[in-house]
């Protein structure tokens, strides 16, 4: 097991010495307040973006004027392409639709100068939060999310209401897996009969280590919460007597009376003078006294026969990883706190790296970047916790100063190289919604689509994910080369990027690398590069690209074309051959890999799902290595077409023909699946093409 984090000169990760920096506390005053003081330190307050050329395609439609309602952009993003049968986790949204599904167009500003919002958290608004979550859950793979219990737990009987609509929907849907977020500082325990309104967290006295370690006070809190799920419950009458929910997040970002998240906080600190031994041992301890206290809360709800609807859910706490040990807890010991997943424990740092006049990369103030989390999972993998799930935000602020979606997917990508199979995309508002409107999800709604497109491109490669535990991390400057080895294979996933510091068209970078001690020559993009390289039989290497497809605009820009190339084919049997545009047997920067068809018979086999209800041309380019080929062409498993005539020599391009004309197809936005089959030994195919162009060039 072996991770290589390349630091040398090139850079380093910055950490203050003497503070301790929590992670972003999350709807808290603290969080606002610190929020504030960064501006004011940094001077961030939006007139540094966008330094150097302005290119609208990526941004929104209509920018800063949205013109595309959030949910009419999701509906014409091109769709994840998964593997059919991948059993890649959902992703858990961990956004509050209650800002993320309004129209804000209807806002308007009252003579005090305070806004109304008509609708707001009404039936019609639960609705278009309905409308939206189930365009992310059908197509998506996201959870459906049900608002969080916390603060809804009093309207969910109250179907029209914003939350009880939600939840309405869910108990109609016992099918569709669903999720909540909760928030231990924010129950109010008075409400339950517990004492006081605040929680027991909040206060040192309930969570002394050196006192009662039964933490009877923090049991309370636990009550609290069970009460306030057994509320919404009751809402779900229809759904699984032992799932009602089937994973629930625990933001639990407050540890007594300090400003920290977390025990580690206290180091030092008068409330710890009981713990002893050395500086390791007493960490140790630390972070056994928050497992305890964070396990006292959490039994009292999860996994009991007490509350039996969350008897069999999922359960996690936020920010439970092992990066950042200078002001988090010994993570070997806290870990526990998660539900185990495939046999282990998933951490759930947070990746926020700030605003785009920062480094996607370096670590500072409360934002992290991927250095930091690769630094993390150091630890992580080397305890057998191979997989993570991160919390990822391209940023809450206005939509110029978060990162462009280019510089997001890549970013995605890089964390599943890491280990990612699945993400909690996260978006935050920070005003008061009556002094000032919210931030307009038109223009951040991209970021709920860049980590699916991500772990789709994971489903490519989902037996060498799983079959591949550390991976290797090499970054220059704004360059970052990754790979993972497959076990007991010669096979490895590479993935590449470029983040430019400014905004630019530069693109497809070649740059020479090195991959398990042997150079080759790779391109680099801005929205990320995964390749798969096969030295199974080193005569005859395989090389190609499971991501080309993507683009680095705003997806709303993203060609409508299903482009599919020849060696992503869903059939058995696959045969793949690669050849260089190079005399130099190691560049890869040019390159064409095809499929080859080594007896009669044999097929590709593609999965597709268009955007829209449309005619669709079909397209394949291809080539023979006799006279001619011929090839056969199925829509469906029922319409069966002949191309005829593929000619000897360079690939071209053929199309699926009616009377010597291209044949357009009705094809509705359901899934439908092209299987392409061989006539003869000769055939060979480079990529299939679904287009709405009748023509097509060369």
């Amino acid at each position: 097991m072996k991770i290589e984090l390349k630091a040398g000169p090139r850079y380093r990760l910055f950490f203050p010495e003497k503070s301790f920096i929590p992670g972003f506390l999350l709807v808290t005053v603290t969080a606002i307040a610190i929020f504030i003081v960064y501006i004011a330190i940094t001077g961030t307050s939006g007139q540094d973006e966008n330094k150097g050329p302005f290119f609208p395609e990526n941004y929104a439609p209509g920018y800063p004027d949205y013109s595309v309602s959030q949910l009419e952009q999701l509906k014409n993003f091109p769709l994840p392409r998964y593997k059919a049968g991948t059993d890649l986790r959902r992703n858990f949204p961990w956004y509050d639709f209650l800002y993320t599904a309004y129209g804000y167009d209807s806002v308007h500003q009252l003579a005090d100068g305070k806004f109304r919002y008509p609708g707001w958290n009404g039936k019609a608004h639960g609705e278009a939060a309905i409308a939206l979550e189930k365009e992310l859950y059908d197509h998506w793979n996201y959870y459906f999310n049900i608002p969080t219990p916390t603060y809804n737990h009093g309207k969910f009987r109250n179907k029209n209401s914003f939350a009880g609509a939600i939840a309405a929907y869910a108990n109609a849907h016992p099918e569709m897996q669903t999720c909540a977020y909760i928030f231990w500082a924010g129950i109010k325990p008075k409400q339950f009969g517990y004492g006081p309104a605040k929680p027991y967290i909040r206060k040192n006295s309930s969570i002394d280590p050196c006192a009662d370690t039964t933490y009877p006070f923090i049991e309370r809190d636990g009550l609290v919460q069970r009460q306030i799920l057994a509320t919404l419950f009751e809402s779900l009458p229809d759904r699984d007597s032992l799932r009602k929910i089937d994973f629930i997040n625990e933001n639990g970002e407050v540890f007594g009376e300090l400003k920290v998240s977390s025990a580690e906080g206290y180091k030092g600190h008068a409330l710890t003078t009981c713990f002893t031994g050395d500086a390791d041992d007493q960490r140790r301890q630390r972070a056994k006294w928050q497992r305890d206290v964070f396990k006292k809360y959490s039994t009292q709800f999860i996994h009991t026969p007490e509350l039996p609807g969350a008897m069999n859910a999922d359960f996690s706490f936020y920010q439970v990883s092992a990066f950042l040990p200078e002001y988090y807890p010994e993570y070997s010991v806290l870990r526990k706190v998660n539900t185990p997943i495939r046999r282990m424990y998933y951490s759930t740092p947070d990746f926020y790296p700030g605003d785009v006049n920062h480094s996607i990369f370096d670590r500072y103030s409360f934002y992290h970047g991927l250095d930091c989390i690769a630094e993390g999972r150091k630890t992580e993998i080397a305890l057998g916790d191979f997989y993570f799930s991160p919390f990822v935000s391209a940023g809450w602020f206005k939509d110029s100063l978060n990162y462009r979606p280019a510089a997001w997917l890549a970013a995605m990508k890089a964390l599943a190289m890491m280990g990612a199979e699945f993400y909690y995309p996260a978006y935050f508002n920070l005003v008061n919604p009556a002094k000032q409107k919210p931030v307009d999800p038109r223009g951040y709604i991209y970021q709920l689509a860049m980590p699916v497109y991500a772990q789709a491109v994971t489903s490519h490669f989902e037996y060498a994910f799983f079959h591949s535990r550390s991976f290797h991390y090499d970054r220059d400057g704004d360059f970052l080369l990754m790979w993972r080895k497959e076990e007991k294979a010669n096979r490895f996933i590479i993935y590449a990027s470029y983040f430019p510091r400014k905004p630019t068209q530069e693109n497809n970078i070649p740059r020479s690398v090195t991959i398990d001690g042997q150079v080759y020559k790779i391109n680099f993009r801005q929205q990320g590069s995964t390749y798969l390289l096969d030295r199974t039989k080193p005569a005859m290497i395989k090389f190609f690209q499971l991501d080309e497809w993507h683009e680095s605009a705003h997806p709303s820009y993203w060609s409508q074309d299903i482009v599919v190339e020849a060696e992503l084919s869903e059939g058995k049997k696959l045969s793949l051959r690669t050849d260089l545009n190079s005399s130099d047997t190691n560049d890869y920067s040019h390159f064409i890999t095809y499929a080859v068809f080594p007896e009669r018979g044999t097929q590709l086999q593609f999965h597709f799902e268009p955007r829209r209800d449309s005619v669709y041309y079909i397209w394949i380019r291809a080539r023979s290595m006799a006279k001619e080929s011929s090839t056969e062409i199925m829509i469906d498993g029922k319409d069966r077409f002949k191309i005829d005539k593929i000619a000897f020599g360079e690939f071209r391009w053929y199309a699926v023909e009616m009377k010597k004309a291209a044949k357009g197809f009705r094809l509705n936005t359901g899934p439908h699946d092209i299987v392409v089959r061989g006539l003869d030994a000769a055939l060979q195919v480079d990529k299939i093409v679904v287009s709405l162009e009748k023509g097509r060039d060369e």
